[in-house]
């Protein structure tokens, strides 16, 4: 939680509320340091719901907003609506997926209807919106008894009492659906949509120090990165290596090797062949660990994106205007 002490007593005081894992929480950082550039200041707290009412109630100078994650969205509109304090929700994802949260009891209710979807390749969503395929969608979103699905029913309900949602996105690139989410036709009542994206950076740690990026031509490299939370197979690997030393293209690569990250002890030559990394040493570059991806994908040597669209990857990627060659490996 971030100290009041000597705070400005005219500054907007927002307290921010996310959930763990680093496709939220970077969001938020984000959001929390676009608006401290404007003169806000802040308190930051997480996964403590109920301690928050005495806390809050009593800060110093009073609180001007709430800004949750929307999987805690009911639980803050609670204390919200006791404290009188605006509040709003912020979306991690695309203002098209959002659409799916919006109206997620209407479409499992129709999924179970049409017998789980067996035979359809597309499900029809509210007024406005073009069909989706239905294998865009994480099949537990359909089941009810899935905690992913119990946390969209528990938390969808707010999206009518909150202030306004903030989605990570920009009007030009979902324009159709944010019109028609604003529009009134998909849920009665739903809170205005306010795109705040693409999130600006913020620095984090040291400066990118890559000499070999440097020295590569520009728009040349292949930028390789499937997210925190995501490692190939070593099958997928080699495939991978096979096909990037047959194209002959410049690539950087950040390789994983585990989900877990403290599981991930293996080094580079015990993952990859060492005689691919000595045939391509002079075309491409291997790195195992952190990476400040933002700063990369804005270095005038990248070209290309191979990415597991993680939706921060994917604004990153819009913001830099950096093509994104797409693997999905998650939900």
């Amino acid at each position: 939680m971030a100290s009041t002490n000597n705070l400005d007593q005219t500054a907007p005081h927002i307290a921010i509320f996310s959930t763990a894992g680093m496709g939220h929480l970077m969001p938020f950082l984000r959001l929390a340091t676009m608006l401290a550039t404007r003169n806000c200041t802040f308190i930051a707290i997480s996964n403590s719901v109920h301690l928050l009412h005495p806390l809050l109630s009593n800060t110093s100078p009073p609180l001007s907003a709430f800004i949750a994650d929307f999987t805690i969205a009911s639980s803050v509109c609670k204390i919200a609506t006791d404290l009188s304090i605006p509040t709003y929700v912020l979306i991690t994802t695309s203002a098209r997926f959002f659409s799916l949260l919006a109206c997620h009891s209407q479409l499992v209710e129709n999924n179970a209807k049409n017998g789980g979807g067996e035979g359809i390749d597309y499900i029809e969503l509210p007024a406005g919106l073009p069909p989706m395929p239905l294998s865009s969608i994480p099949p537990p979103f359909f089941n009810p008894n899935h905690y992913f699905s119990a946390i969209i029913s528990a938390n969808a309900p707010s999206f009518t009492k909150v202030n306004g949602i903030l989605v990570n996105t920009f009007d030009w690139f979902e324009s159709a659906t944010i019109e028609v989410l604003n529009s009134g036709r998909v849920v009665h009542d739903l809170a205005p949509i306010l795109t705040v994206g693409p999130l600006e950076s913020f620095k984090v740690g040291q400066s990118l120090n890559l000499p070999w990026l440097d020295n590569q031509p520009a728009k040349s490299v292949l930028f390789i990165s499937f997210g925190s939370r995501n490692a190939l197979s070593k099958d997928q690997l080699s495939e991978l290596g096979v096909g990037l030393e047959k194209s002959g293209c410049r690539f950087l690569w950040i390789l994983k090797g585990s989900k877990v990250d403290k599981q991930d002890k293996e080094k580079i030559e015990e993952i990859l062949d060492e005689s691919f990394l000595e045939r391509t040493k002079n075309k491409g570059m291997v790195i195992k660990g952190w990476v400040n991806q933002e700063q990369i994908l804005a270095h005038p040597a990248i070209g290309g994106f191979l990415s597991h669209c993680g939706w921060n990857s994917v604004m990153e990627a819009a913001r830099q205007g950096v093509p994104i060659l797409a693997w999905p490996q998650h939900s």
